[in-house]
C-alpha cells in the first residue's frame, strides 16, 4: 500500500483535531517530519517474502514529542489498513505513561475511533487451577511443587483463590500486596502445564480473557522482552500475526540488550537434580491412564532420569575440584566464583560431561513430549475423563518446560559457534545455597544481531524504531551494526533537531581537576570536595556516578550540611526518593539526587526539580561480565580495538542520556558539571564532547576558561 491521499487526509484531520483541543499547541517542525516519515514507512511494507521489511530509525530528543509523532503518523494508516499497531517499550513508566495518558488522550481528541490494550506474558497471570490445587489441597497435590507450607503463604493463596474472579482479576500486578517470586512461579500461567480449553476453569481464565482482550485491540502496548519471547517462539503465539501488524519501538535503545537476554539460558547443577528425580514418577503416573507402549517410555524415563542425576552428580564433583582449586577466572577482573571460558569455547575436558547431560536431556523431552500428546489425544476422544488427566497432564507440562531450558542450553552450551560471526559466551558461577555449593551453567548469544537477524527482521513488514538516544558519536552506525539493521536493505535514518535553545538555556562546565579518574581513590576525594565547591545548597542537583562504590564514598566524605542534602540512590524505593527531593524543592529547601546508571535514564525533573546534572566520571563499562568479555575478546582477535569500538561509542550514547536529564521543557534552564578531564584531554573524549548538544561551554584551562 502506498501513503494515498486519504491517508495523508486521516493524518492531517486527526493532528488538526488534538491542535484544536490543546490551547497554544502547535506542532514543531521536528514532529511534523516525523509524523511524515513514520507515516510513508509503515505505508511502504515488505515487497514480498524475500525482500527486507520497511524500517525507520528516528533519534528525537527530548521535547521533540516522538509519541504523539508516531501515534498520528501511524494509527490512522494502521486502521485504514486492517493492521494492529504494536506499541513496545522498554520501561514500565512508559509504558504506563503511554496506556493510562498519551492513548487516552489521543483517542479523545483524535476523531479516531480505536481501543487499546496492555499486553502481558502469560506468567504475569495466575493458573486458577495451580491456585487451587494448592489452596485446597496443599503441595502434595503437585508433584514438582515446592512450597514450604508456612501459614501465611496458605493464608495468601486462600485469600487469592476467593477474591477469584469477582475481587481480583488474576493478574500478579493488580494484586494488592507483594507476592514473593518463589511463591509466584508455582501458581502462575504456564504454557506447558496449560490444558487450555479443557481445564474446568477456562471460562473465568485470566489469561485467555486478556487475549481476548489483545484480539479485539487496534493498538497493543507490550514490552520488548514479550515483543521478541512472542518471536522466539515463531510470532502471533502471545501477540497478533506479525503479517498484521505495524510496529512501534520506543525507548529502542534497549532492543540489543534485550535480544541478547531473552536468548540467554541458565540452570543450576544441584538444583536441577531436584526435579529430575521426580521424572520416573511423572511418567509413569500418565502411564499408568494411557497403558500400551507408553509403560514402556514411562520406564525408559526412569531409568534416563537416573542416568542425568550421575551426570549432574559428576559435573558438580568436578565443578567442585576446579572451586577448591582457586581455578576461577572471572576474565579482566578476577572473580574466584566465576569460571568464564575464553573466547567462548567450551573447555574439552568438560565435553565428555556435558555430552553425558545433554544425551538424556534429549531422549526425556522427546518421551516427555510423546506422553503428553498421548494424553491430549486421550482426552480429546474421551477416553480419559478431566478428573482422571488434570493432574498428570499438569505435572507432564511443569516436566517438559524445566527440560525444553535445560535443553535449549546445553545444546547453546556445547554447540560450534557459526564461523566469523560473534562466539556465544558460556560461563559457570559458583553459588552458596542451602549450605553446599551448587554451579550455575550459563550461556548467551554476545550481540544482537544474530537473533534479530533470524527471529526478527524477517517476519516483519515494518516497523519504526526511536529513542531519544540512538546515535553514538554523532552517528547512527553503532545501533545499526548492533541491531542487524546495516545488513537490511530498506532503513532510513532521521535525526531530529531539538527545540531547546540550548546555548541560551544551560552551561556545560568541565572544571579543572588535579585528578586522574583512573586513580579512583583520589579522584572520588576531588569530587566530594568539587561538590561542596560548584553546587549550590538551595537547588535541585542530580549527581550521577559510574559505579556504587564512588557514589557511596563521595557521600560519607561530605560535610555534614551536604550529607544532609543528600537523598541516595538505594536508601529508599526510586519513587520515595524522587517524591521527598521534590517535597524539598517545593518547600524551597535545597535537595541532591544521587544515584546511578538507571537514575540517568528516563528520570523526569522539570523545572526547578533539577538545575544542575553533575557527571562524576565519563560512563565507561569495563568488560568484566562474561557477555562483554567474551564480545571484546572477539573483536581484539579480529584485529579490532574494543575501546573505541564498542566502549567509547556505548559511553558517548549514555554521556547523552546524562546530559539529557537536564532540560526537559522549553523553559527549563542550568547546568551540566562534568568532573572528568578525558572529556577534553583525550580525543576520544572530544568526540564525546562534540556529540553532545550544543550547550553554552565553559572549559577550564582552554583560553580565558569559555568556549564558544
Amino acid at each position: 500500500m502506498m501513503l494515498d491521499d486519504e491517508a495523508k487526509n486521516d493524518i492531517r484531520a486527526a493532528l488538526t483535531r488534538i491542535g484544536a483541543s490543546l490551547p497554544g499547541f502547535r506542532a514543531r517542525p521536528q514532529q511534523r517530519k516525523m509524523i511524515a516519515e513514520v507515516a510513508k514507512t509503515l505505508a511502504t511494507l515488505r515487497a514480498n517474502p524475500a525482500s527486507d521489511p520497511a524500517v525507520l530509525v528516528v533519534e528525537g530528543q527530548t521535547g521533540t514529542g516522538k509519541t504523539l509523532g508516531y501515534l498520528v503518523g501511524a494509527l490512522p494508516l494502521a486502521l485504514r489498513m486492517g493492521r494492529k499497531l504494536i506499541i513496545s517499550s522498554a520501561t514500565v513508566a512508559l509504558q504506563e505513561q503511554i496506556l493510562h495518558k498519551d492513548l487516552p488522550f489521543f483517542a479523545e481528541h483524535s476523531g479516531l475511533q480505536f481501543s487499546y490494550a496492555l499486553a502481558k506474558g502469560r506468567s504475569r497471570y495466575v493458573c486458577e487451577r495451580n491456585l487451587r490445587a494448592l489452596s485446597e489441597g496443599g503441595p502434595a497435590n503437585l508433584a514438582l511443587f515446592e512450597l514450604s507450607g508456612e501459614a501465611r503463604e496458605s493464608d495468601l493463596l486462600q485469600r487469592m483463590a476467593d477474591s477469584l474472579p469477582e475481587r481480583w482479576s488474576g493478574e500478579r500486578d493488580s494484586w494488592p500486596d507483594a507476592i514473593p517470586d518463589r511463591l509466584w512461579s508455582q501458581i502462575a500461567n504456564d504454557r506447558h502445564s496449560c490444558t487450555g480449553r479443557r481445564c474446568p476453569y477456562v471460562k473465568d481464565c485470566s489469561f485467555f480473557r486478556a487475549r481476548e482482550a489483545l484480539n479485539e485491540a487496534d493498538v497493543i502496548v507490550t514490552n520488548h522482552d514479550l515483543l521478541l519471547s512472542d518471536f522466539a517462539l515463531g510470532g502471533g503465539v502471545i501477540l497478533p500475526d506479525p503479517q498484521k501488524s505495524l510496529y512501534c519501538l520506543d525507548e529502542a535503545h534497549h532492543l540489543p540488550d534485550t535480544a541478547i537476554e531473552r536468548f540467554a539460558g541458565a540452570m543450576t547443577v544441584r538444583g536441577a537434580m531436584s526435579w529430575v528425580e521426580q521424572v520416573g514418577s511423572v511418567a509413569g503416573k500418565a502411564a499408568v491412564l494411557l497403558q500400551g507402549d507408553t509403560v514402556k517410555q514411562a520406564a525408559q524415563a526412569e531409568s534416563l532420569g537416573q542416568e542425568l542425576v550421575q551426570a549432574l552428580m559428576e559435573l558438580a564433583r568436578t565443578l567442585d575440584q576446579w572451586r577448591q582449586s582457586g581455578q576461577g577466572s572471572g576474565g579482566r577482573d578476577d572473580d574466584p566464583e566465576l569460571l568464564r571460558f575464553a573466547d567462548g569455547r567450551f573447555p574439552e575436558e568438560l565435553r565428555p560431561l556435558g555430552d553425558n547431560v545433554l544425551a538424556p536431556l534429549r531422549e526425556l523431552a522427546s518421551i516427555a513430549n510423546r506422553l503428553k500428546d498421548k494424553l491430549q489425544q486421550a482426552i480429546e476422544e474421551r477416553k480419559l475423563s478431566a478428573d482422571q488427566s488434570e493432574k498428570p497432564a499438569m505435572d507432564l507440562g511443569f516436566l517438559i518446560g524445566r527440560l525444553e531450558n535445560a535443553l535449549s542450553l546445553w545444546n547453546m552450551m556445547l554447540a560450534a559457534d557459526v564461523a566469523k560471526s560473534a562466539p556465544t559466551a558460556r560461563w559457570i558461577r559458583a553459588q552458596y545455597n542451602n549450605r553446599e555449593w551448587d554451579y550455575l551453567v550459563c550461556a548467551s548469544p554476545t550481540e544482537a544481531r544474530g537473533v534479530l537477524n533470524t527471529h526478527f527482521w524477517p517476519r516483519i513488514d515494518a516497523a519504526v524504531l526511536t529513542s531519544a538516544t540512538l546515535t553514538a558519536l554523532g552517528r547512527f552506525d553503532f545501533f545499526a551494526e548492533k541491531t542487524g539493521l546495516d545488513q537490511l536493505g530498506n532503513v532510513q535514518y532521521l535525526a531530529l533537531g531539538s527545540p531547546f535553545d540550548y546555548a541560551r538555556q544551560a552551561e556545560l562546565h568541565v572544571p579543572l581537576m588535579s585528578s586522574d579518574p583512573r586513580d579512583s581513590a583520589a579522584h572520588t576525594r576531588e569530587v566530594a570536595s568539587k561538590l561542596e565547591a560548584l553546587l549550590d545548597p538551595g537547588e535541585g542537583s542530580l549527581v550521577l556516578f559510574s559505579s556504587r562504590r564512588q557514589m557511596e564514598e563521595v557521600a560519607t566524605l561530605l560535610s555534614p550540611p551536604w550529607q544532609a542534602l543528600v537523598l541516595q540512590q538505594g536508601s529508599g524505593s526510586k519513587q520515595a526518593l524522587l517524591r521527598q527531593h521534590a517535597e524539598r524543592i517545593q518547600a524551597g529547601e535545597g535537595s541532591v539526587l544521587f544515584g546511578l546508571d538507571s537514575f540517568a535514564e528516563g528520570l523526569d525533573l522539570p523545572g526547578e526539580l533539577c538545575t544542575c546534572v553533575v557527571i562524576a566520571k565519563l560512563p565507561f563499562a569495563v568488560p568484566s561480565d562474561p557477555i562483554a568479555a567474551t564480545y571484546a575478546e572477539w573483536v581484539e582477535a579480529r584485529g579490532g580495538n574494543p575501546f573505541m569500538e564498542i566502549t567509547v561509542p556505548e559511553a558517548s550514547r549514555k554521556l547523552q542520556q546524562a546530559t539529557g536529564r537536564l532540560l526537559r521543557a522549553e523553559s527549563d534552564h542550568g547546568r551540566v558539571i562534568i568532573l572528568d578531564r578525558r572529556l577534553v584531554s583525550m580525543r576520544y573524549g572530544r568526540q564525546m564532547l562534540a556529540a553532545l548538544p550544543p550547550f553554552r561551554r565553559c572549559i577550564e584551562g582552554e583560553g580565558r576558561g569559555r568556549v564558544a
